[in-house]
């Protein structure tokens, strides 16, 4: 049975429930929770990187940055990655500070430099080119590495499945309760979804580049999880 038509199967079971004439009374009840869970092979991965330059006056300091993003775009440029998979964000620039002793004793500050940095996060749709693009971006400009993550670019056929699974482990949870305590299941009361989806799988949280340019890439399996809670009436 599809995740489609076991919705469809308890939803009627619960709309068996709306009776008024039993709006007051009480119902003995109880509630499961299934989880279910698939894995497959992922077809894209993102990686986010970022280009950071420390220098004298911030307008050198954000001019190097800027030439920097500009030499990480043209290094992307040969691989065909579209304009959408492609997003700069978190730009910033911040003083540096240093403290000195004045003549008072006291402690003064003042700006010694300026950092400007920004994220550029890319989505690579052909994990063939994965290692490439890695390597080109190292040597072309991006200097830190925030993280890379394997997904799909449709999710919710799996996820789908991972659905059917949960509610699926709730029924069977349900059979194996009632054949244990000897009650009888009813109609069904509730049910809802607790949420879930695709684990981010981050093979480092931040290094250089040079780090990541080095390191080597295998994308596994990446899972899909969803978790269902359905409330029985008890009737004995």
């Amino acid at each position: 049975m599809t995740f489609m038509k076991l919705t469809a199967f308890l939803l009627g079971a619960v709309m068996l429930v709306q009776s008024p004439a039993r709006a007051s009374e009480f119902i003995p009840q109880f509630s499961v929770t299934g989880t279910g869970r698939v894995a497959d092979a992922p077809d894209m991965a993102t990686i986010t990187l970022g280009v950071t330059h420390q220098a004298t006056t911030a307008a050198e300091a954000l001019a190097q940055m800027t030439n920097s993003s500009s030499a990480v775009f043209e290094k992307l440029s040969p691989f065909g990655i579209d304009a959408r998979d492609m997003q700069t964000s978190q730009l910033s620039m911040a003083p540096q500070w240093e403290r000195y002793k004045l003549r008072s004793g006291n402690e003064g500050q003042k700006i010694t430099s300026y950092v400007a940095s920004n994220m550029l996060t890319v989505r690579v749709r052909d994990l063939e080119k994965l290692g490439p693009i890695m390597d080109a971006v190292a040597g072309g400009g991006a200097n830190t590495f925030h993280g890379l993550r394997f997904g799909f670019a449709e999710p919710e056929p799996l996820m789908e499945k991972a659905r059917e699974a949960a509610m699926l482990e709730a029924l069977r949870r349900a059979k194996v309760i009632a054949a244990t305590t000897g009650v009888e299941l009813g109609r069904v009361l509730s049910m809802h979804e607790n949420g879930g989806g695709q684990p981010r799988q981050h093979m480092m949280a931040e290094a250089d580049m040079a780090s990541a340019r080095a390191m080597p890439v295998a994308s596994g399996e990446v899972s899909m999880s969803a978790s269902f809670t359905i409330t029985y009436e008890v009737l004995n």
